[in-house]
């Protein structure tokens, strides 16, 4: 098989990675690939000798990045080596597409979710702002059910990096904490200690939701921080 550099060369699209460049923002560069044949080059490696694919990747580009984090976060291995893995990967995260790529992989089963709190929680207090941005999303990925969405907001309204994908992932992880448990999460929006940019974004998140009523929406722009 080609090198996984060759293949992803091999079904990059120009007019896709100028139209990626737009939205992801990253440090590097982009060869513009699809979702779908990325998702089919996962499956391959995760398929074939992944850790070998490991150590053999520097992530020089964003979609090698992806898929470095696509096997930490999928592929079948010990909770100890996964985190391992992950601290090592999360300085490379140079984008929310990065970020938000890994973190919407992370599950942890049930002997490892004190464990996996603990790492994921950890990077909330870190100085980067994609290392936070990732404690955010990936509590909330691998968290956000009813046992945990008191511990969750409490968690994320601690948050202090003012960085805009730490706020704004803050912000989107309280919206779609509230779609999904708007009893548990309506005293908080009445009492917290986000700043008037988070607070505000969260709330045109759950505006902007579509699991949502007329009447809450009403009520959600009543509540905008002047």
């Amino acid at each position: 098989m080609d090198s996984v550099r060759q293949r992803l060369e091999a079904m990059a699209e120009p007019g896709y990675r100028a139209f990626a460049e737009k939205i992801v923002k990253g440090r590097a560069p982009i060869l513009g690939v699809r979702s779908a044949g990325m998702q089919k080059l996962l499956q391959e490696i995760l398929a074939g000798d992944w850790r070998a694919f490991l150590e053999a990747s520097v992530g020089g580009t964003y979609e090698e990045l992806v898929l470095i984090g696509g096997v930490i976060g999928s592929a079948p291995m010990p909770l100890a080596e996964r985190l391992e893995r992950l601290r090592g990967f999360v300085p490379k995260i140079d984008s929310w597409a990065v970020c938000d790529s890994v973190c919407g992989r992370l599950r942890f089963a049930a002997g490892e979710a004190e464990a996996g709190w603990e790492f994921l929680a950890s990077h909330l207090r870190q100085d980067g702002e994609f290392a936070v941005r990732f404690g955010v999303v990936g509590l909330m990925t691998a968290f956000l059910r009813e046992p945990y969405v008191a511990r969750l907001l409490a968690a994320w309204d601690g948050v202090l990096h003012e960085g805009y994908y730490a706020r704004m992932a803050v912000a989107w992880a309280v919206s779609i904490a509230y779609v999904s448990f708007p009893a548990l999460v309506e005293p908080y929006l009445a009492d917290n200690r986000l700043d008037k940019w988070t607070y505000n974004k969260a709330l045109q998140k759950i505006i902007e939701s579509r699991q949502i009523t007329e009447e809450t929406r009403a009520a959600m722009r009543q509540r905008k921080r002047r």
